[in-house]
């Protein structure tokens, strides 16, 4: 009878011991869903690119305006009339219809263009500095109910293998070979795995409902998850990592403000340098009955206001971008540094736990097994070497999303998370 006990043990222990639990095999009809799917959805049905978008049109709409050439002005003036004496009436008056147009010089209107272009490329650069953002929560997220999916699978597994040892444990009771206490403690084990398993199962819900609400949904239409916790994590070089940070869409921002900035303070200097009017018209006088045209020239002085407050103010946010330029890459940097680190660490924490101290667990609960039925081990020590055995397990998932979640931090870094493919099927959330 003993015997048999503990070999009934030992198969629930090697069951259990096999690995993370794969699908079921009679999986529902519903695909997983994988993460570029996930990223796909996100995109289609995020507000803030909308806005975005129409923040491009915009910018696309001032450099339409900014090439626009003045518009002529038309002026009609009485002259001679309603006065005093003979002109008192109209009979003496002069009426002239004239047409005023502005004539832009020093290549104005290419410069105020050229100022507004740049626009357009800083429209674009928010645009994907936003998506980038969005992609970067939302595989985050995806990671994060993954690893809660696994989790649960992590926690059936405990939970069947301690209600194995409750069932054996008894039968080494009615058989005389455990005590009460033995009981009593291999149910307490079984009833705390089957909490963990609960609360995993409540986590997985919350995470899956923080990764639907990327694109407006409260629950996930899949039946779970499908993706690999488990494949290596290569450490790139450092310094390769940050010398590639010059090319992220902040730093390229920056460039294209420093453009548009540098082509303002142009158009501002050249406010020190008049355009010309261009006058003519048509002049009737009322009192001889004839007529005549009227041509003139108009062009600013500018002698009191040089245009230089415009100035200095255009070369001091010119020399603030580049600033701000030289702030956001050694931010980017620091951040790279930390992300890095994160990486290595959880390499390291997950190569010592499947390496060495997995393997030990393993050993260590076999063998408290053995002992246990030689009647060396108690029922407590089996349910340590257990709890020790699930709790490392657990750790090193845990290791692994952080190591895959640091990856994919660099990657949200570097602007190199693989774009998505449209999303299918899935309509967009309608307002109740």
């Amino acid at each position: 009878m003993h015997t048999n006990a503990y070999l009934i043990l030992l198969a629930a222990a090697s069951h259990a011991l096999a690995g993370l639990a794969e699908p079921a095999a009679s999986a529902p009809a519903s695909p997983p869903l994988r993460m570029p799917e996930a990223l796909g959805r996100a995109l289609e049905h995020h507000p803030e690119l909308t806005a975005l978008d129409h923040a491009r049109q915009v910018m696309d709409a001032r450099v339409v305006t900014a090439g626009a050439i003045p518009n002529p002005e038309l002026s009609v003036e009485l002259e001679d009339a309603f006065g005093t004496g003979p002109f008192s009436g109209v009979d003496e008056s002069q009426l002239t219809l004239g047409i005023l147009q502005w004539i832009e010089l020093w290549g104005r209107r290419d410069r105020r263009r050229a100022a507004a272009e740049p626009g357009r490329r800083i429209a674009e650069l928010d645009y994907e500095a936003a998506r980038l953002e969005i992609i970067a929560v939302t595989a985050s997220r995806f990671m994060d109910a993954l690893a809660a999916q696994e989790e649960v699978s992590l926690q059936e597994e405990a939970v069947a293998l301690a209600a194995g040892f409750r069932d054996t444990t008894e039968q080494r009771r009615d058989a005389g070979a455990s005590s009460g206490l033995d009981m009593i403690q291999a149910d307490l084990g079984f009833r705390t795995a089957q909490l963990d398993l609960d609360l995993a199962r409540r986590r997985a819900k919350e995470t899956a409902r923080r990764l639907a609400a990327q694109w407006g949904a409260i629950d996930l239409d899949a039946p779970f998850l499908a993706g690999d916790l488990h494949t290596p994590l290569p450490l790139p070089e450092l310094s390769t990592l940050l010398e590639d940070l010059r090319d992220h869409p902040h730093i390229a921002r920056q460039w294209a403000e420093q453009e548009q900035l540098g082509a303002r303070l142009a158009l501002e200097r050249l406010g020190t340098r008049p355009d010309l009017a261009v006058e003519a018209g048509y002049r009737w006088l009322n009192g001889p009955g004839e007529h005549a045209m009227v041509l003139g020239l108009s062009l600013p002085l500018p002698l009191i206001n040089r245009n230089r407050g415009a100035i200095l103010e255009a070369e001091a946010s010119l020399d603030q971008s580049r600033a701000l330029e030289e702030a956001a890459l050694r931010s980017l940097r620091a951040q790279m540094t930390q992300v890095w680190s994160r990486l290595e660490s959880a390499r390291h924490e997950l190569g010592a736990i499947d390496n060495t101290l997995l393997p030990l667990a393993r050993q260590a609960h076999q063998e408290s097994l053995r002992f246990l039925e030689q009647g060396r081990f108690s029922t407590l020590q089996v349910l340590a070497a257990q709890r020790e055995l699930f709790a490392l397990r657990l750790r090193a998932l845990r290791a692994g999303v952080a190591g895959h979640q640091a990856r994919l931090d660099i990657e949200a870094l570097l602007g190199s998370i693989p774009a998505p493919a449209p999303a299918p099927s899935t309509p967009a959330p309608t307002q109740p």
